[in-house]
């Protein structure tokens, strides 16, 4: 659908952004909108950005993901630990001298001190405050944690290698693909799940059926690196040469032949 137009408007640094390169977003329940960059953290009300760097508390400028706990309080992973961004101030998670390069990817948890986070080496459990890890399944390249998908009071882990569900930090094997499919996200709707690919696009798996998306089914690019499930029930994926649509059937292109700023999209919220 490249003949249709849309209008898009863009924040940058002129507007206050914290840093141009947006790797992550989230909504809050009060509806502030929450940006991860390269720079810090960014906090909007619809006018103005209130930002968040390593002087105020920060463990690095890099901010890969987002959480907001049940308290309200929004967790954001960096390098080598989490920061808990609250009104009475931030405090800092570490995985200690040994993990502090490593990326946290994901974050799930019921408070600040009960977390999961999913980086480049393994799950990390904080529990009652207290860290441990990393945890994760023996197959190669299962270390590396994408993401969670929660399902109730289960978790299931997304990796590089497959997803699992995690049950007291042991993993059982819950979706493997084929050795040569490297997962970047994967999302669940129902009994199916939707998992965003490296260079087979976008794979659908439902009751030992799966099919894949690319090119010759309407979706442009053969990288999917981030799904997000939309308010009715279709989804928007992320690559680095636009964003897309779907419902499952078709797909709807946003990228720079209908205004898109700038190709390389890393996260989509709905509002």
């Amino acid at each position: 659908m490249y003949a249709q137009q849309y209008s898009f408007v863009q924040y940058n640094v002129r507007n206050g952004l914290a840093q141009s390169q947006v790797r992550c977003m989230i909504q809050d329940s009060r509806g502030y909108i929450w940006a991860g960059t390269l720079g810090g953290v960014s906090r909007f009300d619809g006018r103005h950005f209130e930002n968040f760097d390593r002087q105020d508390g920060l463990p690095s400028n890099q901010v890969n993901c987002l959480f907001e706990l049940p308290d309200g309080s929004i967790a954001a992973g960096g390098n080598g630990g989490v920061a808990l961004i609250s009104p009475f101030g931030i405090s800092t998670l570490s995985l200690g001298d040994a993990w502090r390069d490593a990326s946290v990817n994901c974050i799930h948890g019921t408070d600040s001190k009960n977390l999961m986070i999913g980086t480049e080496n393994g799950v990390f459990s904080v529990k009652d405050g207290t860290i441990t890890g990393p945890f994760a399944p023996q197959e190669d390249g299962a270390d590396v944690v994408r993401s969670f998908i929660t399902r109730g009071q289960e978790l299931l882990v997304v990796t590089r290698a497959g997803i699992y569900k995690m049950n007291q930090l042991q993993f059982q094997p819950y979706y493997i693909p084929p050795p040569e499919i490297t997962l970047f996200d994967a999302v669940e709707s129902g009994d199916t799940l939707w998992m965003g690919t490296r260079d087979l696009g976008l794979l659908y798996y439902h009751q030992g059926r799966i099919r894949a998306y690319g090119p010759a089914e309407g979706l442009p690019s053969t990288s999917i690196t981030r799904i997000t499930r939309g308010n009715t029930g279709h989804l928007w994926l992320c690559s680095r040469f636009g964003f897309y649509k779907t419902d499952g059937q078709t797909f709807t292109v946003f990228d720079e032949k209908n205004g898109l700023p700038t190709p390389d999209v890393r996260d989509i919220i709905q509002d």
